[in-house]
């Protein structure tokens, strides 16, 4: 047996061999260390039960990092299952859900369901995301006594039994809330430390469960480290560029999906002086006033949903939504209401700038990825479980899982003249400025987009 109070490539590496040839590790989550194997094992899950004296009949369930990997294991997501991942995931929920063929009933105790989470600590997601399967996982405890918060608690019974420790101090004593969705009603079957009040949660605004996603990702620490730093790189050569094309020094602008301030700091440092920066994310809206008043800048940032923004009509000369950000929230209809907040807010003839992915790009190392998800839409199969063809869920550097929507330019087109926009102009990023190695690795290739209320 092998403890490491640390995780790097090589342990991870480490990891992912014993994983592969049946082995037991240890691993902290956010409520309870975890002892986990490969699911699709068999003989590692018998390890697994025979280490925890764990009755045959009581089944065990999955920790995985993404929407990709839950399908691995169950047999669909319906459309209430995928609400609560969007607001819960990662976090101290375990979802029930109808298992797949692939699934051994040695697992599930010959259930037909399997119990998934994804855990909301870093150390696990890492591991996770370095194992192309989910990863049958149980608290660390011989069946029926205390379950271990920090390794102490199991290592003198466990030793022998692992392949792998990895000690990260102390974790939660808070038991995740077990759920099962029957006829599009949340069941609570254990409480833990979330609180479900039956569908309710869902029902405070049209589709809220994806903003709230949105809301819940962009406020977690790793977010707020990242775009923080992004404030050092600042404006990006094509930002700088294609921003002054449309742009007048006096013109009153909204930042839209500001962040932590790095365009609306990049455009006052322009000499834009006459911008307001809104994000839907407490977190960042918090570091970019932090770091306006540190700095003695003086820029208003506040915190705001872009479906619903709190200004009058025609009160803009130009609105930015940058890096993307229109695109990275979930749902269409919700798309659709920022584009008409946007045009609503913006004076006649006032310019709105965005950035969006290219779906089709011809530089692009993911032709052959949408290229197969095209073809297989056109045949009816939908194997990603996504509202539209372009949305995708995948991880981001941090491991988390983040969403964003892939247009093609005709898609994108149609879309935005269906909000009464007059299309100026579409670029892509590269053919407009050459970006440094930092803001490559930051951002990578987009297409800048303005277009104009009529």
């Amino acid at each position: 047996m092998k403890k490491y109070d640390y995780l790097d490539n090589k342990i991870l590496e480490e990891i992912v061999e014993v994983l592969d040839n049946d082995g037991l590790i240890i691993f902290p989550t956010d409520t309870v260390y975890g002892i986990a194997c490969n699911s699709f094992s068999d003989k590692a899950i018998k390890k697994l039960y025979e280490a925890k004296k764990r009755d045959y009949n009581k089944p065990i369930g999955v920790l995985t990092d993404s929407i990709d990997k839950i399908n691995k294991v169950v047999d669909s997501i319906t459309t209430k299952e995928k609400e609560l991942i969007y607001i819960y995931f990662p976090g101290n929920l375990t979802i029930i859900f109808n298992k797949n063929k692939n699934v051994s009933n040695l697992l599930t105790a010959n259930e037909n369901t399997i119990g998934v989470r994804i855990p909301n600590n870093k150390i696990a997601l890492e591991i996770l995301k370095h194992y192309p399967y989910p990863l049958a996982t149980t608290s660390v405890n011989i069946s029926g006594s205390k379950e271990g918060t920090e390794v102490s608690d199991f290592i003198d019974e466990f030793k022998n039994k692992v392949d792998i420790i990895i000690d990260n101090g102390k974790t939660s004593e808070l038991p995740s809330t077990i759920v099962r969705v029957e006829d599009d009603n949340i069941k609570v079957l254990r409480e833990g430390s979330l609180k479900i009040e039956d569908n309710n949660i869902f029902k405070v605004g049209e589709r809220m469960n994806e903003l709230e996603y949105t809301k819940n990702y962009y406020n977690k620490e790793e977010n707020i480290k990242r775009y923080g730093e992004g404030i050092k790189i600042g404006l990006w050569n094509s930002e700088s560029i294609f921003f002054e094309k449309y742009l007048k020094k006096d013109n009153y602008i909204l930042d839209l999906g500001c962040g932590a301030g790095r365009t609306t700091f990049g455009l006052y440092k322009l000499g834009y002086k006459n911008i307001i920066g809104v994000d839907i994310a407490e977190n960042l809206v918090d570091y970019a006033k932090k770091y306006s008043n540190d700095k003695n800048i003086r820029i208003d940032f506040e915190v705001g949903d872009a479906t619903q923004l709190r200004f009058a009509d025609n009160t803009f000369d130009a609105v930015i939504f940058s890096y993307n950000g229109m695109q990275c929230i979930p749902g269409e209809e919700n798309r659709k209401k920022v584009l008409k907040e946007v045009y609503r807010v913006l004076k006649p003839n006032g310019y709105y700038i965005f950035t969006a992915h290219d779906r089709h790009d011809p530089k692009s190392s993911h032709l052959e990825f949408w290229h197969d998800i095209e073809t297989k839409w056109e045949k009816g199969i939908n194997e990603k479980n996504v509202e539209c063809l372009g949305d995708l869920f995948t991880t981001d550097q941090a491991g988390i899982e983040t969403f964003i929507h892939f247009s093609t330019i005709e898609e994108l087109e149609e879309f935005i003249c269906e909000q009464s926009f007059e299309i100026i102009e579409h670029t892509h990023s590269y053919d407009i400025a050459d970006e440094s190695e930092e803001t490559r690795k930051f951002a990578g290739d987009t297409v800048f987009w303005s277009v104009k209320k009529k």
